[in-house]
């Protein structure tokens, strides 16, 4: 009975281990979903989502776009992002890539973050209703 209940043990952790690196490890769906545009209903845990909620709205300004900063993706028709993203977003961090562009690493909520070019940006204010 020894002889079975050890290798059970050792079956059923690596089981529950690889379950766990399985789901700390999906990705959203994003090969299936439809280009994004601004006219889609951010998903409530997304950060325009949860301003809304919060009553507040957004303007466009001029300025610096640097970490911390709220920004709009201005982009219509993005391939392969997850439905509800929305189109503001928080700026986590700025770099620039191979190609000398000015990036901004965005943080869209829903556990989703990308990296998008200044150009496709634009920085906004958030207001109160």
């Amino acid at each position: 009975m020894k002889r079975l209940i050890v290798p059970a043990v050792v079956v059923l952790s690596a089981m529950a281990f690889l379950a766990a690196c399985k789901k700390q490890s999906v990705q959203a769906d994003t090969d299936n979903t439809p280009p994004w545009t601004s006219s889609q209903v951010a998903a409530a845990d997304s950060v325009e989502g949860q301003l809304r909620v919060q009553g507040k709205h957004w303007v466009k300004i001029t300025g610096e776009i640097k970490a911390g900063a709220y920004v709009q993706d201005t982009l219509e028709g993005r391939l392969n992002q997850p439905e509800g993203r929305g189109a503001i977003g928080k700026v986590v961090s700025v770099s620039t890539d191979a190609n000398g562009q000015k990036v901004a690493k965005m943080d869209f909520g829903r556990n989703y973050s990308v990296p998008i070019s200044f150009s496709e940006l634009s920085l906004v204010n958030i207001v109160s209703n």
